[in-house]
């Protein structure tokens, strides 16, 4: 193998923007190696070039592409996809990371990062390549082929249901298309939600998912199958991710929402480098906050660029949702501070963008005359003010999930009724000795209803009510603070009770409210798996994590929407250094109780490390 370093001169000037571009040269020999040469430009000067969007493969399955006669090593994937991708007769431009950045040198790939948002949202087209095709892929495609054919004459309106959409050869196509390595690949998700046009490619199967095409393909496809479902919401996930970077009058707490709901869409996907974990989404951060957002410097440890990352976050969104992300029990990487999460953590964090559309909803911490002040960071450790509300006098049991529905993926029944019938004799004991505003019976029992469903409504709503990260996240439906009756849990136990003793197939749609009983349980479990029940010596019933302990405390940050558990670092020289368990919902605080009132704490200085 040669040495390849030399196709890679001049340096780039990253003053002026500029990138390589691939001159992929033609051939008409579909099984010829890639050949072409590369060549400077400035994004500035706006060059017309195609980005190609792919998952890398296997390192070790290589083959060549020749640079100026000399042999560079790509993936398999890649080579497949420069060969398809390439004309019979003339030549074209495009852009790939592997070819057009030397990633050997560590400056110039954290420069050419910091240049993704600009080198995808200008190209041409982004081609996004799923692989070569299979028999049923190409008929899947044909069939995509003709409903973005039809749009462009006709009106979406009049398009109908496709027997096409119910046959084996579509479920084998779906199928072949949803398990795709591409979809695993965490720097396509940047690169879709940073594209203007795109193309999806499966060897010589091609299809464009325009607006008009993904209406028309929902109007053929009636939702009567898991895999049909799947195949809809992967064509709106794919145009809900520009559209969320492209909202007019945003405001910098709900940009800081949609970028934490694009690294949760990313906890799941391949990045082989850690530190990708953030920086292979900074384009789209750099998209919503400007260049100044955050520097890529692949020189920096991993803890340190998620560090950088959060304090970014945190000031460029004026907004703390990020430390809501934040699980230090689960936690693989040493060294990170508590209140930064761990994006490389293989821990299942399912439950964390359920935090997302709740943030808003409280207001823990109700504006004082002035405005909240952001905290500050000095080395790892963070300066923020908080006010301490009580302490955690008993904890519960941790609750488990339940079984899930492999048809629909919705609870089907609670984990386990003792654990909560042992959270509310744990509270109906803690209120025996409490004061006299809590030691009504029917008081105690609304108050542990609404602790467990986190004081929310969860009568589903969607349609209108759609926020931009809603599909980023698959969120499908926004909620809102309710009061809610004595009985709703009992009722929806009920309901799961009659089902497990074999009532009939009809109780399965039961419903209660707007929503099916399955989808209650999913939202109310989804909420309090790997929680634990806590009182504290204020007696207020609270969900927080697992990790709970008693001697923590229940403390509003200032500026926070929803309270934290902290806990006291033993053996610190500072009396106020804290760590971060996590974010919870404490009853009776939080819509500023805690701030003001007459049992209002005060404000004080803690360092969170």
């Amino acid at each position: 193998m040669e040495d390849y370093g030399e196709v890679y001169t001049p340096q780039l000037n990253s003053e002026t923007a500029e990138i390589r571009l691939l001159f992929l040269e033609p051939s008409l020999d579909a099984s010829s190696w890639p050949k072409g040469h590369l060549e400077v430009r400035s994004l500035n000067d706006k060059p017309v070039y195609d980005a190609i969007s792919y998952a890398w493969g296997g390192s070790q399955d290589v083959r060549p592409v020749f640079i100026e006669g000399i042999e560079v090593p790509v993936t398999k994937t890649l080579c497949s996809a420069l060969q398809h991708l390439r004309y019979e007769k003339v030549p074209r431009y495009l852009w790939v990371d592997a070819i057009c950045i030397f990633q050997q040198d560590l400056e110039e790939r954290g420069q050419q990062v910091a240049l993704m948002h600009r080198i995808f949202s200008q190209a041409a087209n982004v081609r996004i390549w799923l692989g070569v095709e299979t028999p049923s892929t190409s008929s899947l495609f044909a069939e995509f082929r003709k409903i973005e054919e039809y749009v462009q004459d006709h009106d979406w309106r009049d398009t109908s249901p496709n027997a096409f959409w119910g046959s084996s050869l579509f479920d084998d196509g779906a199928r072949d298309t949803l398990q795709a390595d591409y979809w695993k690949r965490l720097w396509t998700i940047q690169e879709r939600a940073l594209a203007k046009k795109y193309t999806i490619h499966a060897g010589s199967s091609r299809f464009k998912p325009t607006e008009g095409a993904l209406l028309a393909l929902k109007a053929q496809m009636p939702e009567d199958s898991d895999t049909q479902h799947k195949v809809y919401r992967l064509m709106l996930n794919l145009s809900a991710f520009p559209v969320a970077l492209s909202q007019s009058g945003v405001s910098l707490p709900d940009k800081g929402r949609i970028a934490i709901a694009f690294f949760a869409r990313a906890r799941k996907c391949i990045a082989t480098d850690p530190r990708d974990r953030v920086l292979g989404l900074l384009g789209i951060c750099i998209s919503l906050f400007g260049s100044q957002f955050l520097q890529a410097d692949y020189k920096a440890d991993t803890a340190t660029v998620y560090t950088d990352f959060v304090e970014s976050l945190m000031a460029h969104s004026q907004s703390l949702l990020i430390l809501t992300q934040a699980a230090s029990y689960h936690n693989s990487l040493p060294n990170l501070p508590s209140w930064v999460p761990d994006w490389s953590s293989s821990y299942d964090h399912r439950q964390h963008p359920l935090l997302l559309p709740m943030w808003d909803l409280y207001s823990a911490f109700r504006l004082l005359p002035a405005e909240p002040e952001l905290p500050q960071r000095i080395a790892h450790k963070l300066m923020i003010r908080s006010v301490f509300h009580a302490n955690v006098l008993e904890v519960g049991q941790v609750y488990y999930p339940g079984a899930i529905d492999a048809y629909t993926n919705n609870i089907v029944s609670m984990a386990n009724e003792a654990t909560l019938k042992s959270w509310k004799q744990l509270y109906e004991l803690a209120a025996q000795s409490a004061p006299k505003q809590c030691t009504n019976p029917k008081s105690v029992r609304r108050d542990f209803v609404r602790t467990l469903l986190w004081d929310l409504d969860p009568d589903f709503r969607g349609g209108q009510h759609f926020a931009p990260y809603s599909a980023i996240v698959d969120w499908r439906y926004t909620i809102e603070r309710s009061r809610l009756t004595d009985q709703m849990l009992d009722e929806i136990l009920d309901q799961q009770s009659e089902k497990t003793h074999g009532a009939g197939t009809g109780s399965r749609h039961e419903t209660h409210g707007n929503f099916a009983t399955e989808e209650a349980l999913s939202w109310i479990e989804g909420n309090l798996v790997n929680k634990r029940f806590f009182v504290t010596n204020k007696y207020g019933p609270c969900i927080g994590p697992r990790n709970t302990r008693v001697g923590d405390v229940v403390a509003v940050l200032e500026g926070a929407h929803m309270p934290f558990v902290l806990r006291k670092k033993a053996a610190s020289e500072s009396s106020m250094d804290y760590f971060l368990v996590g974010v919870c919902y404490a009853h009776g605080i939080m819509d500023g109780e805690a701030v003001k009132g007459p049992d209002a704490g005060k404000l004080e200085e803690i360092w969170l490390v």
